[in-house]
C-alpha cells in the first residue's frame, strides 16, 4: 500500500504531532507514504471564496504531481479532503474546466488527468487496510478505555463529495476503528456537527458554544477522551477548550487525541513518543502511566 502523502498545512505546523504519529503508525502497519515537497495548500476553502477557478487550478497541480508518481493521495485533514475532492470531481465532470486548468499547468510543463483518488486517513485504515488487519498489529489493547468519536462535518458532507465512504447521517467507520484497538466507542450527541473552528477568529463566542456543546455532552457521557480525525477539530477542542469552559461555566478537562495518536498507543508507542505532551489538556496521570 502506497500513497502520495498530503498532510496539509495545519498538520505540518499547528498540529505536527498528528503528522508524526501518522508516520509512526504507517511504518508499523507497512503503509508507504510518499512525500511530495512540491505540494501546495489545498486552498482550505478560503481561496475558493475569492477565486474558484484559481483554487481548482491549484489543486489540479497537486493532482498532477500525484499522477506523475502514479499514486492516489492520502490526507489526514478533513478540510483538505473535502477541498481536494471538490476540485477533483469538478475536473472529472467538467471537461472545459479540466482543459482550462491544464492551460494554467502548461507553463509549468504539467498536465492533470483527474484520474487519481483522494482519500482520508480514516478511509485508508477502515477500507483499504481493514480493521481486521489492524487488530493483528495491536500490541497494547485499549481495553476499558471509553472513547468519544468526533467526526465533525467535512469528512461527511457534502455527501456528493465524500459520502460514498460512509453514511453521512449515521456513519460507523470511526467506531469500527476504535473497536479494532480494543477501546469502547462512546456515542455522543453532536459528533457530526461542525466544531466551529472556521469562525473562531471572527465569532469567538459562537465557536466556543459550538464545540462546547459536544464537550459538555462528552463530559456527561463519562468518556475518558475524545478522538478527532481533523487537525482543525482537534485545535478547537483542545487549544480552545478553555473558551468553551468559559461559555458553559464549567470545567471539562477532556483530553483530545488525534486518531493517529490513539492508534499509536495501541501499537505500543508511549505518550511522549507521539507528542501528547504538546496538548493543552493532558492525559490524566493514570492513563499516561498506563501507556508509558
Amino acid at each position: 500500500m502506497k500513497y502520495a502523502y498530503f498532510p496539509g498545512c495545519a498538520s505540518k505546523q499547528l498540529t505536527s504531532e498528528y503528522d508524526k504519529a501518522t508516520r509512526l503508525a504507517c511504518d508499523k502497519l507497512g503503509i508507504k507514504l510518499v512525500d511530495i515537497p512540491e505540494f501546495s495548500c489545498c486552498g482550505a476553502g478560503v481561496i475558493r471564496e475569492t477565486n474558484k477557478d484559481f483554487n481548482t487550478a491549484l489543486n489540479a497541480r497537486n493532482f498532477a504531481l500525484s499522477e506523475k508518481k502514479n499514486l492516489d493521495m492520502m490526507t489526514i485533514c478533513s478540510t483538505c479532503v473535502v477541498n481536494l475532492r471538490k476540485d477533483l470531481i469538478e475536473l472529472r465532470e467538467n471537461n472545459e474546466k479540466l482543459e482550462e486548468s491544464n492551460q494554467y499547468l502548461k507553463r509549468f510543463h504539467m498536465k492533470c488527468d483527474a484520474k487519481l483518488d483522494v482519500k482520508h486517513w480514516l478511509w485508508v485504515l477502515t477500507e483499504d487496510y481493514g480493521v481486521e488487519k489492524i487488530k493483528k498489529h495491536v500490541k497494547i489493547p485499549l481495553t476499558g478505555l471509553k472513547v468519544a468519536t468526533y467526526y465533525g462535518c467535512h469528512i461527511l458532507r457534502p455527501s456528493k463529495i465524500v459520502g460514498q465512504h460512509q453514511e453521512s447521517e449515521n456513519p460507523d467507520n470511526f467506531e469500527s476503528f476504535v473497536k479494532a484497538l480494543g477501546a469502547i466507542p462512546v456515542d455522543v450527541a453532536g459528533k457530526l456537527d461542525c466544531c466551529g473552528f472556521h469562525v473562531t477568529l471572527t465569532h469567538k463566542k459562537d465557536a466556543a458554544k459550538m464545540s462546547g456543546k459536544y464537550l459538555n455532552n462528552t463530559k456527561e457521557s463519562h468518556a475518558d477522551l475524545i478522538v478527532t480525525n481533523c487537525p482543525f477539530c482537534h485545535t478547537q477542542m483542545d487549544l480552545y477548550q478553555k473558551n468553551s469552559e468559559k461559555e458553559f461555566k464549567k470545567k471539562f478537562r477532556l483530553p483530545v487525541l488525534h486518531m493517529s495518536q490513539l492508534l499509536c498507543l495501541a501499537l505500543g508507542f508511549t505518550p511522549a513518543e507521539i507528542g501528547l505532551q504538546k496538548h493543552i489538556v493532558q492525559l490524566p496521570d493514570k492513563l499516561w502511566e498506563r501507556f508509558s
